[in-house]
């Protein structure tokens, strides 16, 4: 299971665009027990929201050791990847990030929120998935 660290801890958090944003997660056994060594895992911003099949990616992050790349810290269990909206000359709307399984693709888990040229606002309180 993904579970998602400040400052996106929950669905409809609102961006303001040409920022950065940490995407933070720890992943989890369905025992709920941390799991505190790398996983193949890739983590993707897909345009719009989660759906069959996923929009397009507009952001990705591969495992490594640069700030360009998907950080693991073994202390905390925690993976993060630095979204830097201002390079990628994104338009406001809905967007999804996405950890994927490295091996089979398959989606571990995933987190919408919203582009916005605006000052940030949080849209709610609803759990993340």
């Amino acid at each position: 299971d993904v579970v998602w660290q400040p400052p996106i801890t929950h669905s409809n958090f609102s961006l303001k665009n040409g920022s950065t944003l940490p995407i933070k997660f720890k992943l989890f056994t369905q025992e709920g027990v941390l799991i505190k060594s790398t996983q193949e895992i890739y983590l993707a911003v897909h345009k719009g929201t989660f759906g069959e099949p996923l929009g397009d990616i507009v952001a990705g992050w591969v495992l490594g050791k640069s700030v360009k790349h998907l950080r693991f810290s073994k202390w905390g269990g925690q993976y993060i990847a630095n979204f830097q909206t201002n390079k990628k000359g994104l338009v406001d709307g809905d967007y999804t990030a996405v950890v994927h399984d490295g091996c089979t693709e398959e989606v571990l888990g995933y987190i919408e929120f919203e582009l916005s040229s605006r000052k940030n606002t949080n849209r709610g309180n609803k759990p993340s998935k």
